[in-house]
């Protein structure tokens, strides 16, 4: 079995576990590990923007923070940068990613999966119970003047609807299903 290098102060034993400087010391099984890496990682980026912000407010009457950038900040301890925006991103993209896959598994607090590529991951993002339709449509690319076919997704339940278009099904599904869950 290869062992995960983990960020110091972090060290695995040969029981299975993993513990810290300070003597926190977490059990974990192969199924667990991703998680628990996952949680040290937010750990270290958490402490990292807590200190930004106690500088911050240091020095906060001459240099006051935007709301923007206070939700920044934030954002950036938890490693997430909302859905639409996300959302927006996935339907400009112009394939399969898989720095999108792990932007949404982070977005999500899901577990990390082909969702750009396949159409049977991107499905599971879908929000229980929504009624699930697609459509194609050519559109003349402005910078080529090739046509291009685009793929546009329609989630619907009861009144809500979230729509999504991209170059791919699976990359609609997902830009819809986050669409769905900001509604």
């Amino acid at each position: 079995m290869a062992l995960v290098p983990q960020p110091l102060p972090w060290t695995v034993s040969p029981g299975r576990e993993i513990g810290d400087g300070a003597g926190n010391i977490v059990q974990y099984t192969i199924a667990n590990l991703g998680a628990i890496c996952l949680a040290v990682n937010a750990h270290d980026r958490l402490i990292s923007v807590l200190g930004e912000i106690e500088s911050w407010l240091r020095l906060a009457p001459a240099h006051p923070l935007t709301k923007e950038q206070m939700i920044e900040l934030v954002a950036s301890a938890t490693g997430r940068i909302g859905f639409g925006a996300l959302a927006a991103k996935i339907e400009d993209a112009q394939g399969p990613s898989p720095e999108m896959d792990r932007a949404l598994s982070v977005e999500m607090q899901i577990p990390e999966a082909a969702y750009t590529l396949s159409i049977d991951a991107a499905l599971t993002l879908v929000p229980p119970g929504y009624a699930f339709g697609f459509s194609t449509k050519e559109q003349i690319n402005a910078a080529t003047g090739q046509p291009v076919i685009y793929t546009a997704v329609e989630l619907k339940s009861g009144d809500k609807v979230a729509m999504a278009a991209s170059l791919s099904l699976p990359l609609a599904i997902c830009a819809a299903a986050l669409k769905a869950k900001e509604i």
